[in-house]
């Protein structure tokens, strides 16, 4: 028998955020060449650690990432890596490098982030900071515009209710007997309170099987008082997210549905 042997690869990845920080960076030109100088750039990031490990029947490599994810951009910026081998049956290490590899801010490159291609850790940490919260078709419109989502994933904020109603009044250019109708904002302000942690999704095309998979859940509600709301939906990214509503319907109606959109401030 001659030819070249398959080789199988396994590989595996574990991480999660630890922190957010505020990474300077001197930024790079086309092929990643400094530009020198005090040309720096700050990122609001969130750094995470990962260990990948990469098992075929020569060994194990081990790779041990630390990584700044920028934030408002949803791309890692820089990712500082420790590599070893391990030869199989041995435990030895044979080999060990490092590497410290910074984005060329002028190409835009986008990285995923590896902590979220794992289902076990949350990522909760990736959210935190204020987010902008928009909803439609409650009984209304409601804003939350100030939603703080903390490092552990508890969601906490301000939310204002603006209704339009219809009141009949007299016509001063008909009178005496003349009216119109004439609309009137009610606003009430409220507070709502939730959390963002790792759960399961279910979702169903037309025609088609239901889909459940792991996702980052947010779930929120309105604090006791005069309005009646809460919020499902998931996290789609360090920057956006949206879902369903459910209340907010006004004075003795069925809670009406509706659909929120959120973005990172």
């Amino acid at each position: 028998m001659s030819g070249a042997k398959p080789t199988t690869v396994n590989k595996t990845i574990n991480g999660r955020v630890v922190a957010l920080e505020t990474k300077n960076l001197g930024l790079l030109g086309q092929g990643g060449v400094a530009l020198g100088g005090t040309t720096q750039r700050a990122f609001q990031t969130a750094r995470y650690t990962a260990t990948r490990l990469e098992t075929s029947s020569a060994g194990t490599w081990t790779y041990l990432d630390t990584c700044w994810h920028d934030i408002a951009q949803d791309r890692t910026v820089q990712c500082d890596t420790t590599a070893s081998f391990t030869p199989a049956g041995g435990a030895a290490v044979t080999q060990v490098y490092e590497q410290s590899q910074t984005l060329a801010f002028v190409r835009e490159v986008r990285t995923a982030s590896p902590v979220r291609l794992a289902d076990g850790p949350t990522t909760a940490a990736m959210y935190a900071g204020r987010w902008d919260f928009k909803l439609v078709g409650t009984g209304g419109t409601v804003t939350c515009t100030n939603m703080v989502i903390s490092l552990t994933g508890n969601v906490s904020g301000n939310c204002t209710r603006v209704v339009t109603t219809l009141v009949t009044r007299p016509d001063p250019n008909n009178p005496p007997a003349g009216t119109i109708q004439v609309p009137v904002l009610t606003t009430t302000a409220f507070t709502v309170s939730g959390s963002v942690q790792r759960g399961k999704i279910t979702t169903q095309e037309t025609g088609a099987a239901a889909n459940t998979r792991d996702a980052d859940v947010i779930n929120v509600v309105a604090d006791s008082g005069a309005v009646d709301l809460s919020l499902t939906g998931e996290m789609l990214s360090p920057i956006s997210a949206s879902g369903t509503s459910l209340g907010a319907a006004g004075t003795g109606g069925t809670p009406a549905e509706g659909t929120w959109t959120a973005r990172h401030l």
